[in-house]
């Protein structure tokens, strides 16, 4: 089990804070390629993450 189900139940009810420093991550990919980035707030510990997978070729490939 990688969450209990209290852990998920604030994940997914709270609003996460957005406030003060944080990191960016970024993985820019080549054209066959996905690229993505993520930001983490250490204060609050939130973290959201976003990727881009291209049409071609597709995921399964």
């Amino acid at each position: 089990m990688l969450i209990d189900a209290d852990l998920w139940q604030r994940i997914e009810t709270e609003i996460p804070d957005r406030r003060g420093p944080y990191v960016l991550g970024l993985d820019l990919g080549q054209s066959a390629a996905m690229s993505a980035a993520a930001a983490y707030w250490p204060e609050s510990g939130s973290l959201e993450a976003f990727a881009v997978i291209p049409e071609q070729p597709n995921l399964y490939e």
